[in-house]
This record gives structure tokens, sequence and C-alpha cells, in this order.
């Protein structure tokens, strides 16, 4: 997988492990959802911390991963870049049984929202529910690239 790939499935299975809706989609999941999530926090923090910067991006994103999800992303992808070791390494975490991902999001307000965007889905399973009152846009998942080559 390429690190934007990468970046973005891990992004796809923290957001629900560390919100409050996080507790409902682990019923949803199971224990495999929360064990992968909990790996790729400990993997991330292992990375980051002693390095400043990258570590005030993760430490923002846990304290709110809405606000910190875009930061956290784009200093994913350059680490994944800088270094394929890493890579291979959240690569693995990623597909070391096939990956379950449930979003679900609720927006009001006018608000536009993507459940998911996905640069390539392989295996595993992907369930996206919305709800979105007063004229807001909803896509329920994006994807460039579905199922094997």
């Amino acid at each position: 997988m390429d690190p934007v790939s990468i970046a973005t499935a891990v992004m796809a299975v923290l957001g629900p492990y560390l919100t409050k809706a996080g507790e409902a989609v682990a019923e949803e999941l199971g224990k495999q959802g929360l064990v992968k999530g909990e790996a790729l926090l400990k993997a991330l923090w292992s990375r980051f911390t002693g390095k400043p910067k990258t570590e005030e991006v993760l430490a923002a994103y846990t304290a709110d991963p809405v606000k910190g999800r875009d930061a956290l992303l784009g200093t994913l992808v350059a680490e994944l870049v800088q270094d394929p070791g890493f890579a291979e390494r959240l690569d693995g975490v990623l597909h070391s049984d096939q990956p379950d991902v449930y979003i679900k999001q609720f927006a009001g307000g006018a608000a536009d929202i993507t459940g998911a965007k996905i640069r390539e889905l392989r295996s595993g399973h992907l369930k996206v529910v919305q709800e979105v009152d007063d004229g807001g846009k909803a896509v329920g998942i994006e994807v460039d690239s579905f199922g094997k080559r």
C-alpha cells in the first residue's frame, strides 16, 4: 500500500476508537476494532514521542479527533513517506486480520459530511451510517479502487 492509503486507513480505525462514538463502535466491531485501534495508537505514540511537533499533532488529535484529523493525516503521510519500514509496520497492523470499519455520523445545520475517503479498499468490511438535517450534503463513501487486483 502507498503511504496515503495506509494513513487514510489508520485514520479510519483511530477516529471511532478515540471518540465518544467509540463506545457504540466497540459494540459493532467487537474486540478486533479495539485491538487494532489500540495497536495503531501505541505505534504512533512510539514513533512520535520525542519529536515535539509530531507529538503535539498526535496529542491534539487524541484530544479532539475531529479538529486534529487533517493535521495528523498530513503528518502521518510525511512520516510514512520518510520511513517505509514504519509504513510496513502500520500496514501489518491494519492487515493482521481483515479490517472492520464502522462510521456513524450525525450532522445538522447544512453540514457537508463524507463518511470515508479511501484510496484503496482491498479487503475487510466497511459500514457507513449518516444522518443529515437541514439540507446538508452527505457522501457515504468515496473509493478510488475497490476489491482485489
